[in-house]
């Protein structure tokens, strides 16, 4: 039970009464007055947080988020997300770019093996 403000109607009085709330009712006004940004950080987590948003790692920042705040992961996810917006805007060259021909590589090599391989049947063939 949460004590609350009851008022009769015919009297100016106001007498605290125990009101039964929901829990519902109770995490929606949590919600309305913590934001996830209000929570501090020490210096050092939020410098760990940065840095792994920087190298693009976003799930780690998560985690580094949640370990530093005991947030859930929607709060924590949300607060890191606001985060990354602020650094980009503020510093876009911090950020790590991906690379552009990653993954091509395999592809490369088993088409060049190919080549070699049909080069080589063409090759046997003309003999026989």
């Amino acid at each position: 039970m949460i004590t609350g403000i009851f008022s009769s109607s015919h009297r100016t009085t106001i007498h605290p009464v125990a009101v039964p709330f929901c829990s519902c009712f109770i995490a929606r006004l949590e919600k309305l007055s913590w934001h996830p940004m209000n929570t501090p950080i020490p210096e050092n987590q939020l410098i760990d947080i940065k840095q792994a948003l920087f190298e693009g790692e976003k799930i780690a920042a998560i985690k580094l988020y949640r370990k530093a705040t005991d947030a859930g992961l929607a709060e924590a996810k949300k607060a890191v997300e606001e985060l990354e917006a602020e650094l980009r805007a503020a510093s876009p060259e911090k950020f790590k770019t991906a690379a552009s021909g990653k993954g091509c590589a395999g592809v490369l090599v088993m088409v060049c093996a190919f080549i070699v391989l049909l080069v080589l049947l063409v090759k046997v063939s003309v003999f026989f």
